[in-house]
């Protein structure tokens, strides 16, 4: 089997994120079907990172045959965190614990840091070279970097670590709100959706019960959400035939909520599990040192 990927010029991927969006796609597979089986065998595994080298960089030669090695694979890394779970269960209890914002030091031979930000489910390592400026994504280059022995020493942080994480922080946050913003442009609703959010927000207007106002605001959460199950869109195609209004369209709503047991939207489940998608956070950071 010969696969071909055809990439865009790279001022045009500046703007699609082809590659960041390929990399959400396995990481939403592996999420679904989990890891514990292999789908290749190991002479099939494939080296993610060389496939984008050549129009990334130009040059091959570390991804030949006797330099892959020396990069650590991503699945290679959760491998590592999933025999930590297993075999030190303590520690990779205390590991999750830690806060975010947690930093190290670490002596490397080179200045620099690596941030590792998060924002809901989107997620993003950076390399800093010794200006605080973004030297790598590469996240088989930066898991690299951050391999060492269980006895290495932890270094001083030096001055200016944390104004260059910052740095880093904020650009992660300009990239999430693109992202949120390209989702939301996307993000189409059916026309029986459409006709639901509109009837839905002129009752909002015309009542004043908070109880009531609150009831509207969840049936159109719940109602609104991209790529409904065809048997919701076929019940609001119904209730948009017989165009229902006001509070007989609330009812048939609620009705439809209860039989299909749609429960909260994620946003709201997120909302009431403290967890706000919204905030843009360090996880860890760590600097380099010469």
């Amino acid at each position: 089997i010969h696969a071909y990927n055809f990439m865009p010029e790279t001022e045009l991927e500046a703007h699609l994120g082809l590659r960041e969006k390929l990399e959400r796609r396995i990481r939403e597979i592996h999420e679904t079907i989990g890891e514990d089986a292999a789908i290749l065998d190991p002479g099939e595994q494939l080296n993610e990172e060389a496939m984008y080298v050549i129009y990334t960089r130009g040059q091959i030669g570390r991804y030949e045959e006797d330099d892959v090695d020396e990069y650590v694979d991503l699945n290679e890394a959760i491998e590592i965190v999933r025999q930590l779970k297993e075999d030190q269960p303590e520690l990779y209890r205390q590991i999750s614990g830690l806060r975010d914002g947690v930093r190290c030091g670490r002596r490397l031979g080179q200045e620099g840091a690596v941030v590792f930000c998060r924002a809901g489910r989107y997620r993003q390592l950076f390399q800093l070279d010794e200006n605080g400026e973004i030297a790598s994504r590469d996240i088989s280059q930066i898991l690299n970097l951050l391999k060492c022995a269980e006895d290495t020493p932890a270094a001083e942080l030096p001055p200016g670590h944390n104004q260059a994480v910052m740095r880093a922080r904020r650009l992660f946050e300009r990239e999430v709100q693109a992202r949120r913003a390209e989702q939301k442009h996307a993000v189409s609703l059916t026309r029986a959706q459409r006709y639901v959010r509109r009837e839905l927000q002129l009752l909002f207007g015309e009542v004043e019960d908070a109880d009531l106002r609150g009831q509207i605001s969840l049936m159109e959460a719940v109602f609104t959400q991209p790529s409904p199950r065809p048997a919701v869109d076929s019940a609001l195609k119904r209730l948009h035939r017989e165009k229902l209004r006001g509070l007989p369209l609330l009812d048939a709503l609620a009705e439809i909520y209860r039989a299909f047991r749609l429960g909260q939207p994620e946003s709201a489940a997120r909302e009431a599990a403290g967890e706000n998608d919204e905030v843009v956070r360090i996880v860890c950071s760590e600097a380099l040192r010469g």
